[in-house]
């Protein structure tokens, strides 16, 4: 075994004993992103030991990350979902770290700077996560390689760039990648988890610069081609409920007292409208807004038929009519698990509407 990645030698004596219980390699994934999540959670907390343990749960999602391909071979559990849902989970898990380190750092130091950073850092691994969906497809099909339960079978073997082109997006997407989360835990010891910020947020800027070197942002064009109307027909349906109950709330707010009390003070009537009557309003319109996310992943099913677009919906339709139990299962613990994950950010987003919540 060579030297790195690191978490391997910590995944090979744990794939043993997982094998050994009655679990799945989708359930390992699952328990992967609830410690992801947690260990983002205590970056929140903006407290030094938070911090430690929070790198050292990052450890464990890490090590569960790697071992649920190894489960996926050894039980004979490979499946695209499988792989789909183990990218999503590393997208989720590293998008929630840097929004949650960014609120953190902020709590901490009391300077917003760090919590933009945090958000366009989470930015950035949104956008890795969209590169990876375009790139590692065409990947598999010209090395005829077929995908399994994570998306890393070819970790062992990694996929060596054939052109001085791709190194940019090998190097910026595969360098300290697979160890990040001992990067995490030795700067959390200390207390230095701060400056993984502006590394984080530089990134953002040059990876979409980097890919469009590589050849493949073609692709990007053609999948957002093929996504107007199914995104349009998804945004159409919710909009008019949408538009109605923003409408009522700002009425009803600009009928409150502290809203007359803003225009006695000679407020111009767009910081009255914007800054304080618009804030208060959001707050029902955000819970609607969780509501539709969800809706957007398991209402979807008639639309991603209709375009034959591959999703959650059409996934949960595939189970039922072929009665495969563990998927449909597998299926609404992942709706579940994005349903809990909305309402944390919607908690979230009520305190930076309304500090009094």
């Amino acid at each position: 075994m060579s030297a790195f990645p690191l978490v391997r030698h910590l995944s090979v004596h744990v794939t043993p004993v997982l094998a050994r219980l009655p679990v799945s390699a989708n359930q390992i994934t699952a328990v992967s992103l609830l410690a992801g999540l947690a260990s983002g959670w205590c970056m929140m907390q903006g407290d030094r030991t938070w911090g430690i343990i929070g790198g050292v749960l990052l450890v464990i999602c890490y090590v569960l990350d790697n071992c649920d391909g190894e489960i996926a071979r050894l039980k004979n559990q490979t499946s695209r979902l499988g792989m789909h849902f183990d990218t999503f989970v590393d997208a989720v898990v590293h998008t929630f770290f840097f929004a949650a380190l960014g609120i953190g750092v902020r709590e901490t130091t009391g300077e917003d700077a760090w919590l933009w950073l945090g958000w366009i850092a989470a930015a950035g691994s949104a956008i890795n996560y969209v590169i990876s969906i375009i790139v590692d497809p065409r990947d598999r099909v010209a090395d005829q390689r077929p995908g399994g339960s994570t998306g890393r079978e070819g970790a062992a073997q990694p996929r060596t760039p054939r052109r001085r082109r791709q190194w940019f997006v090998f190097a910026f997407r595969e360098f300290a990648r697979a160890d990040f989360c001992f990067i995490v835990l030795a700067l959390a010891v200390f207390d230095l988890t701060w400056a993984l910020l502006p590394a984080a947020a530089a990134g953002t800027v040059v990876i979409p610069v980097a890919w469009g070197l590589s050849g493949t942002s073609y692709l990007a064009l053609d999948i957002l081609k093929h996504m107007v109307l199914p995104i349009a027909t998804l945004t159409l349906i919710s909009f008019a409920g949408t538009m109605l109950l923003t409408r009522n709330s700002m009425l009803e707010t600009l009928r409150e007292d502290f809203v007359m009390a803003a225009r006695a003070k000679g407020l111009p009537e767009s910081v009255v409208r914007d800054k304080h009557a618009a804030r208060n309003a959001l707050l029902p319109v955000v819970t609607s807004l969780v509501y539709s996310l969800a809706f957007a992943i398991d209402g979807g099913i008639i639309i991603e038929s209709i375009f034959s677009w591959p999703g959650m919906g059409l996934t949960l339709l595939q189970a039922v009519r072929s009665e495969d139990l563990p998927l449909a299962m597998g299926a609404f613990v992942f709706i579940g698990i994005f349903a809990l994950g909305a309402h944390l950010v919607a908690d979230v987003l009520y305190a930076f509407l309304d500090p009094r919540i």
